[in-house]
């Protein structure tokens, strides 16, 4: 059989027309795991294609000029991982012109619709955070899209990996290319030669621990991965698989967001999806990353029923895709796909 085709999106006309509008900006990366990791890559990646001029909001001087700030996509705008007294604060600046939220999730902080006047245009990634929040709401504009993470052109991300000599000296090369197109601090290379050296290492380490656990060989020779979230959005007890879950997205975390960081973070996760061919998932991110690689993807819902309203928007006609409301629907639909096997080729290692 054929592999599964892999599965993008492009980014809505609404949003490419509003960045294209915006001249000079100061792009802030949702933070967080290596999740919000390929997300930040791939909206990189964007601007790049697109020409955009910006710096990071981690570089720039926010206290002078009136300043138009673009705020990455992720699962930020919740009150779970403690960010939003910060984005309050952020969001307020007196100096604020203009606010352009890329795709996020937004609720239980009605405090944050509630401030948002004329400057702010809000892309949610669900239809409940837009309906919430355009119910609440009648001065900002709100549009409804997909994760920023669907527009990775993954052919483009590979050979942007793959440009550089062999490793070590490659990320001498990540690091030239990207402070040349991204980056324009004159202490760069202090930031990135050491840190982002630790960084592949630990990732690499992290990795090589936890992915052998979470495969399960199939007698026909696929590969099936437990890639499970461990924490208060988890509604799995998937048991004896569990014990040897991987949380993928755990393997990394950052408040900066740096760029080569996130091309190097993303690049590892990718990889780490592409070690099987059926995944088993309650993480977003995971899931859009097996779904960049067309792999056979079965969806676990979690608290929040975020992957069920993934599915719902974008997921529904694609044969591969399952979505599970239970742990035991997701053992049936496991037995289910090894009775049926439909085999997906992996694509070629993505690091060095």
């Amino acid at each position: 059989m054929p592999p599964f085709p892999p599965f993008s999106l492009a980014p809505c006309p609404e949003l490419t027309d509003c960045l294209e509008q915006l001249g000079h900006f100061i792009y802030l990366p949702n933070p967080g795991h290596a999740g919000d990791s390929l997300t930040a890559a791939a909206t990189q990646l964007l601007f790049e294609q697109m020409g955009l001029r910006y710096e990071l909001y981690a570089d720039a001087n926010v206290g002078g000029e009136g300043f138009t700030l673009v705020f990455g996509g992720g699962g930020g705008l919740v009150p779970d991982w403690g960010y939003l007294p910060w984005l309050r604060q952020v969001f307020s600046h007196p100096k604020l012109e203009r606010c352009i939220i890329l795709p996020q999730s937004m609720r239980d902080c009605d405090e944050l619709p509630d401030a948002m006047d004329e400057r702010f245009t809000v892309f949610l990634r669900d239809r409940e955070s837009f309906t919430h929040a355009v119910s609440r709401n009648r001065k900002a504009q709100f549009h409804l899209a997909a994760d920023m993470a669907f527009c990775l052109d993954v052919p483009r991300f590979l050979n942007l990996l793959q440009a550089g000599p062999p490793h070590p000296s490659y990320l001498q090369y990540r690091l030239a290319r990207w402070r040349q197109n991204l980056l324009k601090r004159a202490d760069a290379r202090s930031i990135l030669t050491a840190e982002l050296y630790r960084t592949h290492h630990k990732i690499r380490s992290r990795i090589a621990t936890g992915l052998p656990r979470c495969l399960q060989q199939l007698p026909d020779g696929r590969k099936v991965a437990w890639m499970l979230r461990r924490d208060r959005e988890s509604a799995s007890s998937l048991s004896p698989q569990a014990a040897a879950n991987f949380d993928l997205a755990l393997i990394h975390d950052s408040l900066r967001m740096r760029p080569a960081e996130n091309v190097l973070v993303a690049g590892h996760f990718l990889q780490a999806i592409n070690a099987a061919d059926i995944i088993i998932t309650d993480r977003r991110a995971v899931a859009i990353g097996a779904l960049l690689l067309g792999k056979q993807l079965i969806l676990r819902d979690n608290s929040r029923n975020s992957l069920s309203a993934l599915w719902e928007q974008h997921l529904q006609t694609l044969p591969h895709v399952h979505l599970c409301r239970s742990d035991a629907e997701v053992e049936a639909q496991l037995h289910r796909v090894i009775d049926c096997p439909t085999v997906a080729k992996p694509v070629r290692n993505i690091l060095p």
